[in-house]
């Protein structure tokens, strides 16, 4: 099983460097995850161990409207014994999408043109 805790020095640990959502139809979309393994150094920086690799999957109206992901300790990876709808966390996603875009246009200085 990967290593995904970060805070032991020295340990090498799975990071999620990207994620890419191209969004295929309507509700249909190809998630790319680009991962590489990291290391905490003694000084508490981060530093790359190697090269990345890329997983792909897809996710379908079917999988938004019914489906779950079993929720994991984001540290180990043991489960917790919960789940949580798709459609929740794509709206948790999109949520704070628009939040940010939001807040990004309100410090925006507004362009008068006379």
């Amino acid at each position: 099983m990967k290593q995904f805790d970060s805070s032991i020095v020295g340990k090498p640990y799975s990071r999620v460097m990207n994620i890419n959502i191209k969004y295929t139809s309507t509700m249909t979309a190809q998630v790319d995850v680009e991962l590489q393994p990291h290391v905490k150094l003694l000084d508490g920086s981060h530093s790359p161990l190697g090269l990345s690799e890329t997983m792909t999957f897809s996710i379908n109206p079917q999988d938004i409207m019914q489906g779950s992901v079993d929720m994991r300790d984001v540290s180990t990876g043991v489960l917790l014994g919960a789940t949580m709808p798709l459609a929740h966390l794509f709206t948790g996603v999109a949520s704070l999408i628009r939040t940010k875009e939001l807040e990004q246009e309100q410090v925006q200085p507004e362009v008068v043109t006379e």
